[in-house]
């Protein structure tokens, strides 16, 4: 059986909202507050055909807010 598709009722879903995840360190993992630097990992799709151009990292639950510096030059980013 073929259904009828209505367009003119249908919202077009053209883009996706940004999805992103940190990796590294792993949940409840651990980092030392002595520590002047520290890696995070992870990864950020956009959707849409952007790129990321600014991430958005707190590290006290959301009180403050920082842009890391971001590393855009891997391999698994060209398309």
């Amino acid at each position: 059986m073929l259904y009828s598709v209505h367009t003119d009722a249908a919202v077009s879903v053209t883009e996706t909202p940004v999805q992103s995840a940190i990796c590294e360190p792993s949940t409840g993992g651990s980092v030392s507050a002595d520590d002047e630097e520290i890696t995070i990992k992870g990864y950020a799709y956009s959707g849409g055909g952007r790129g990321i151009v600014r991430v958005d990292l707190s590290l006290d639950g959301g009180k403050t807010w920082f842009n890391p510096e971001l590393n855009t030059n891997s391999e698994l980013f060209k398309s």
